[in-house]
């Protein structure tokens, strides 16, 4: 490899290397060492020629930058005037808007109309609902009532059917102790309570006779009688009641149209029957009345009476 020999600079006598070829303090072309022309060995024009492509290169990314810059400007612009041209008509929209709502009413005061009616509407359907509740509680209570008194009256009922079956059923155990009903059971039944007579005459031997008016009977209870023309304890044998006794001076018959001392003579017997109570009760009786005079002229006469006896 051949070492490099030192030249001036034929501009400013710098030395310079043999392989450079511009000086590097003036920078002008310096010789060389094979004695051909600078010309042949001088390589600024590829330098110049690299320079040149560099400043073409940079100018152009210098001209695409602006030419970006310009379209972006460009695009900017008309972005802008888009938005002007919607802000224009943003701002008409404004404008008819208010036009408008200066034309119509004053929107608060046509809320506040539309919330007065919806209370008016509210207040009235509330008064609706509590009439409707008023009505159902009254209808309901009034229901209930009457359930209540149907209860009762059914209760009630329950009772009163209930009381007479088990009277039915003392009456029915009574019967059934009482069957088979002999003549003399049927016939003795008691004569407790009021009856209505009735006398039809049999025969009077009085001389001086005359028909009894009346003759009242009731039986105070099954032992007793008592009446207008015969009162006294009675007693049942060979199947009839009988009682006697004295009769009193006044209801004596006449002899010879004077008073006489005379008794009389009640014999009767049950000819119809109930149960009461599990009781035989007589409902109705027959029999026979008789006076008798004891003593004086007319002893022996008597006057005899067949009876009905009706409880009443």
């Amino acid at each position: 490899m051949q070492n490099a020999v030192a030249q001036p600079c034929s501009t400013c006598g710098e030395l310079v290397s043999l392989g450079d070829h511009f000086c590097g303090s003036c920078g002008a072309e310096v010789g060389t060492t094979s004695g051909r022309p600078p010309a042949q060995f001088d390589h600024r024009g590829g330098r110049h020629t690299g320079r040149r492509v560099v400043a073409v290169i940079a100018a152009f990314f210098v001209v695409a930058a602006v030419s970006g810059l310009v379209v972006a400007f460009l695009d900017a612009r008309k972005d802008l005037e888009s938005e002007r041209e919607r802000t224009a008509a943003a701002q008409a929209q404004v404008v008819d808007l208010d036009a408008q709502l200066q034309a119509t009413a004053d929107p608060d005061d046509t809320l506040q109309q539309q919330l007065a009616d919806a209370e008016l509407d509210v207040t009235d359907l509330m008064a609706q609902l509590q009439q409707a509740q008023t009505d159902l509680t009254t209808e309901r209570d009034g229901r209930a009532a009457d359930v209540a008194a149907a209860t009762a009256d059914k209760t009630e009922t329950v009772a009163a059917i209930q009381t007479e079956l088990d009277a039915a059923q003392v009456r029915l155990t009574a019967l059934q102790a009482a069957f088979p009903l002999s003549e003399a059971a049927f016939r003795s039944a008691a004569p407790s309570g009021e009856y209505a007579v009735t006398i039809q005459p049999i025969e009077c031997t009085i001389v001086d006779c005359f028909d009894l008016r009346s003759l009242a009977l009731s039986f105070p209870d099954p032992t007793k009688v008592s009446g207008n023309r015969a009162n006294g304890i009675i007693a049942f044998a060979d199947g009839s009641y009988s009682v006697s006794g004295p009769l009193a001076d006044e209801q004596s018959p006449f002899c010879n149209a004077e008073t006489t001392d005379a008794t009389f003579s009640l014999q009767f017997h049950a000819s119809r029957v109930t149960f009461e109570a599990g009781v035989l009760a007589a409902t109705e009786m027959i029999g026979t009345y008789r006076e008798t005079i004891d003593s004086g002229d007319c002893a022996g006469q008597f006057r005899s009476y067949s009876l009905t006896l009706t409880k009443s």
